[in-house]
């Protein structure tokens, strides 16, 4: 049976256990390292974390097991600084979110709000679209 599931482990699912011994020797798991797992074929290191009830798995585009420890630790901040709640929200209104934080000199904070208050009139679909859409 294909390995359709590269990274996952037996309570992921049960496809795991029906796999020759060749595909379970293509991942190699890191040891100290909870999440961090190795390609053996050509060394790269991956990233198989799981949060908020999901599993997230990413190349961390390195052959290096120091930078690939830093860049897993990089991988969990983001997954914890991101917010799924706010997919479905518009641009607008996280801009207006974000206004409500602002703090600082009143000088720097009306120029804040003038700078989001242009970013909502000129880009299309800010107050529409979901967040989730807008690409870079």
């Amino acid at each position: 049976m294909p390995n359709i599931f590269p990274l996952s482990l037996p309570y992921d699912t049960a496809i795991f256990s029906t796999m020759s011994d060749t595909d379970t020797n293509t991942w190699e798991k890191v040891s100290r390292a909870i999440g961090l797992y190795r390609y053996v074929p050509n060394g790269r290191y991956f990233a198989r974390v799981r949060y908020g009830g999901k599993l997230h798995r990413r190349s961390l585009e390195t052959t290096n097991s120091a930078i690939a420890k830093r860049k897993l630790a990089e991988f969990r901040r983001t997954l914890e600084r991101t917010d799924g709640a706010s997919g479905n929200k518009s641009f607008a209104a996280v801009l207006d979110e974000y206004r409500t934080t602002l703090i600082g000199a009143k000088g720097t904070v009306e120029d804040k709000a003038v700078i989001i208050d242009k970013i909502k009139a000129t880009l299309f679909g800010a107050q529409t679209v979901p967040l989730r859409e807008l690409k870079p």
